[in-house]
């Protein structure tokens, strides 16, 4: 008896507690967010100077990378994107509360970030727009959003398919330069990979963080690269493009055995062959962006058509080397 109303008190206290907790949450944003105190439009500065630059500590969570179009230069990544910095007019006290979660994330002043590379890039809005800005009593915001992107990938295909690409993202400020606002990566595991991630046809190999600080006609621009090294699977390939070829040359090489009388099916053979290699050929760089030098699946496909035309002009040659030994039989 004495144990369950010891529960039923403790219990009480407890739910007492979250009741104080979430009154005292909304008392401190009505407070802090009062418009005579704080305006979002104003950049916040630094902990040294209200007018030194702001300074937003980032890290990446790569949830999964979706699609690799080579044709497109491109690639699909679904990521979380946690932005972090120091807001002085946001300070509090509370006993109760370890930080406020804003119930509208344009209440604070925010960095313009964007991904330079970027092509599209969607929210997920189902069932509601996964974010949250939270504000510690220091004075810290913590932004933090999902997002999915299809950024550019400058590829380099020559030796495709057994090619390694080195794909980026690059994560800058829209307007603000370098004396305003500088962007930083955490500490410790700045990037990190979902553990699950399996990408069609490629590989992960390796990520990693760095800086790509960029100078214009306008200013010097701060900005943050993920590296991810992707090697391409390629026995994919060697199924579908280099056994199949090498089995039609190979029938090509057929008509060699025929009887020398049997020339039709011997031209036949060569040509059959040399148009199935060709429009293999064609399928092949349709699936390819036009780039301006030789990749290794052309030098492949080039030498097995060159083989089978070879082929095709040995058959004609004998065809009609024979036939010319024919009338010099009938006319002696």
């Amino acid at each position: 008896m004495d144990l369950t109303v010891l529960i039923i008190f403790m219990c009480g206290l407890c739910i007492h507690d979250m009741d104080c907790s979430v009154e005292e949450e909304h008392n401190i944003i009505e407070t802090l967010f009062a418009p005579e105190l704080y305006s979002k439009d104003i950049r916040p500065g630094n902990v040294d100077s209200p007018d030194g630059p702001t300074e937003v500590t980032s890290n990446l969570f790569i949830r999964n990378i979706e699609e690799i179009n080579t044709k497109n230069m491109d690639f699909t990544v679904d990521i979380t994107f946690r932005q972090q910095w120091i807001d002085p007019r946001l300070k509090f006290k509370a006993s109760n509360v370890r930080y406020l979660t804003l119930p509208k994330e344009d209440m604070v002043w925010r960095p313009d970030t964007f991904f330079r590379n970027e092509k599209e890039a969607s929210f997920h809005l189902v069932p509601n727009k996964q974010y949250y800005v939270r504000v510690f009593p220091d004075g810290t915001i913590l932004y933090s959003l999902r997002i999915k992107l299809k950024l550019h990938c400058a590829m380099n295909l020559r030796r495709y398919p057994f090619d390694t690409q080195q794909c980026k993202i690059h994560i800058a400020s829209w307007s603000h330069t370098t004396d305003t606002l500088s962007y930083l990566w955490k500490e410790s595991d700045p990037v990190h990979v979902a553990s699950n991630i399996i990408i069609q046809n490629m590989i992960l190999k390796d990520f990693n963080s760095g800086y790509c600080n960029v100078k214009t006609a306008t200013g010097e621009y701060s900005c943050l690269s993920v590296e991810l090294t992707l090697k391409r699977e390629s026995s994919p390939y060697v199924a579908t493009e280099y056994i199949p070829y090498s089995m039609i040359v190979s029938i090509s090489w057929a008509p060699f055995w025929l009887k020398q009388k049997d020339t039709l099916a011997r031209i036949g053979i060569t040509l059959v062959t040399l148009f199935m290699a060709s429009a293999k050929a064609a399928a092949i760089q349709e699936s390819l962006p036009i780039v301006s030098y030789t990749k290794a699946i052309d030098v492949w496909t080039g030498c097995c058509v060159f083989f089978i035309f070879c082929a095709f002009v040995v058959c004609v040659v004998i065809n009609w080397i024979g036939e010319d030994e024919k009338g010099s039989a009938l006319i002696k």
